[in-house]
């Protein structure tokens, strides 16, 4: 595939389209069923603390610009208005799809493994005393409710400050409406634990406050309420040349942040109408950057879920490192580390041979060196690179030499990589290889160890431009410390089309190779 030209704005990917992107496949793995339920959980919270940062800092200052009268065009083809325009629809589309996941995926699974997120309504009269107690002993000395007037403005509500918008009216006069705002406060958590038997429960906090608004509010009545939260430009902006001290600018622009222009607002869904305009003119939006969510504000506050349900069985299993002791009669590194993960490998994972380890070699290789990725078109003279690694793995079988391909070997760990090649290296043998399992490699691993050879020729696959070989390993004396020891040797052989190829690079890509096949344990690091 030939590369296309980089002046061309169609061949590139829009930067902030591109981040998008990658927070999408963060929301994919609270989507994917494989992965325990708590990490989905914690999946999406971190999908959410990600969409916090790219309006604060890439929404911002996009919007800044546009304020200050830029409207250039951006490297992909899309001026700055279209690119405003693109991120409205996109962040919106990924907005109502977070939401979706919390409730129809999420809360139902954590309600059938006993882990419930309840509303004040769902409570009962003991749970209920509970909570009252909690907003009188724990909340209510935190809270500060504003009334909006002609002689109180508008509260300073600081970046991403989880509120409660209330629309009030008097009791004697009650012609008028008037703006209510409570801050919920950080300092506690943002789920609350409730007393149960058998299941555990939270209810967030906002709920609460909003819940206890009632009390605090004497002669008013509460028409309506709404939790929401605004994010404000967090955008760095230091004018070096003007600066006496870099230091006192970052800092200074640090305090800024918690007081920048507000970029997005996000609030319930079932908010009254008059509130959601009330707050928006207030914070100067327009009516894209206003984020109804059908859910609680502030999915990140889900980390609270994750780190306060003791169940294990719901998390993925916690890391624990193990020391690999040699012994003075250990002979090589790589055999024991593979010996060692044998050993001790589940029940459904393949054991490793030589094969998955080279496999992963040049998987980490092959960027740094993208001529040997290719095939070579000899009636065109074109050389064609391939940023994705097909790995051919060649193959006797009664039916004579064949490849089947492990495509896309970049995506795969030892693990998959030893059951990806389990499976076609049989199927090739006993005749089940489909067509597209047989074709499309870039690069092939030969394994000439079995019919003895210590160095050998491999020849290479048209229209690859390279081929490695493994044989057999065999013990020789070797000089370690300044004493002759023994120690399993295997030679790695290899042949390149030098019409691509030149010979210090391939000796440069076989030592890159050599090294990392040195030093396996760094080869299980995705």
């Amino acid at each position: 595939m030939l590369r296309p030209a980089l002046d061309r704005p169609t061949a590139l990917l829009n930067r902030e389209e591109s981040w998008l992107n990658f927070n999408w496949r963060v929301l994919e793995e609270a989507q994917d069923p494989l992965n325990p339920l708590l990490e989905r959980v914690k999946f999406l919270a971190i999908s959410a603390s990600n969409l916090d940062e790219f309006f604060e800092v890439r929404v911002g200052g996009l919007l800044q610009q546009l304020e200050d009268g830029y409207n250039a065009t951006t490297p992909d083809g899309l001026t700055m208005v279209e690119e405003r325009e693109l991120l409205n629809r996109l962040t919106h589309e990924f907005v109502e799809e977070q939401y979706s996941c919390w409730n129809e995926q999420l809360r139902p699974k954590l309600a059938e493994q006993g882990i419930r997120v309840l509303t004040i309504d769902q409570l009962d009269d003991d749970t209920l005393a509970y909570v009252d107690d909690y907003c009188e002993r724990e909340l209510d000395p935190l809270l500060t409710p504003v009334t909006v007037d002609p002689s109180h403005p508008f509260p300073r509500v600081i970046n991403k400050a989880l509120c409660v918008a209330l629309l009030l009216r008097r009791r004697r006069r009650s012609s008028l409406t008037y703006t209510g705002v409570v801050t919920v406060p950080r300092a506690l958590p943002r789920l609350v634990r409730l007393p149960s038997q058998g299941t555990i429960d939270f209810i967030f906090l906002a709920d609460l406050v909003t819940y206890h608004a009632a009390r605090m509010y004497h002669g008013y009545d509460i028409v309506s309420s709404a939790a929401f939260r605004v994010t404000r430009n967090s955008n760095l902006y230091l004018q070096e040349e003007e600066s006496r001290n870099l230091l006192e600018s970052v800092r200074a622009e640090l305090h800024n942040r918690r007081k920048g222009d507000a970029v997005r607002m996000e609030i319930e869904s079932n908010a009254n109408p008059e509130i959601i305009e009330r707050l928006r003119t207030v914070f100067e939006l327009d009516r894209w950057q206003v984020f109804p969510v059908n859910g609680p504000v502030n999915l990140s506050r889900l980390f609270n879920v994750y780190e306060q349900a003791d169940r294990p069985e719901l998390k993925f299993r916690a890391f624990a490192p193990r020391e690999l002791r040699l012994t003075a009669k250990s002979k090589d590194l790589f055999e024991e580390l593979r010996r060692h993960v044998n050993t001790r490998q589940a029940e459904n994972r393949p054991r490793l041979t030589l094969l998955p380890f080279l496999m992963r070699a040049l998987v980490r290789a092959l960027p740094e060196h993208p001529q040997i990725n290719a095939h070579f078109d000899d009636e065109a003279g074109l050389v064609r690179r391939y940023a994705a690694v097909h790995i051919g793995i060649a193959t006797q079988t009664p039916s004579g030499l064949l490849v089947p391909v492990i495509h896309h070997a970049e995506t795969l760990d030892l693990w998959r990589a030893a059951a990806e090649l389990a499976r076609l290296t049989a199927a090739a043998r006993d005749g089940t290889a489909t067509r597209d399992e047989l074709s499309g490699s870039t690069i092939t691993i030969t394994s000439l160890g079995a019919l003895g050879g210590i160095a050998t020729t491999p020849i290479i696959n048209h229209p690859e431009v390279a081929i490695v070989g493994v044989n057999r390993i065999v013990e020789r004396p070797v000089i370690r410390d300044g004493q002759i020891v023994n120690r399993q040797i295997m030679n790695l052989s290899s042949s390149f089309d030098h019409r691509v190829i030149d010979g210090w690079a391939a000796a440069e890509f076989i030592q890159r190779v050599k090294g990392l096949l040195e030093q396996p344990a760094t080869l299980f690091i995705d």
